[in-house]
């Protein structure tokens, strides 16, 4: 079970304040098989999916860009999967041996 404030990050990472879309078991799940940064991906992917059937709308002289969500939610998608594998490529740190004489 992922530790509340993880899935507070994601939620924050992904515009997602209620659980109406994303409840925190889900969210917890996402956390613990992909860690913070491989859940908001996750989550924007989702919502990309989500987006993908939208088109734009003109009428009146007005006009609404629907595939934007799409295009931006892919970006953060990239973004965020992009973060996750940074952070899964860092070095853990370094090796420190303790010197002992005898």
């Amino acid at each position: 079970m992922a530790d509340p404030s993880d899935i507070n990050d994601v939620r924050l990472n992904t515009n997602e304040p209620s659980d109406e879309d994303y409840d925190n078991t889900v969210l917890s799940d996402f956390i613990d098989a992909l860690g913070v940064a491989g859940a908001s991906a996750k989550v924007w992917g989702l919502k990309a999916a989500k987006y993908a059937d939208l088109v734009d709308v003109s009428e009146a002289g007005s006009s609404e860009r629907f595939d934007q969500l799409w295009k931006k939610a892919l970006a953060q998608e990239a973004l965020w999967t992009a973060r996750a594998a940074a952070l899964v490529a860092l070095p853990v740190g370094p090796k420190i041996k303790t010197i002992g004489r005898d």
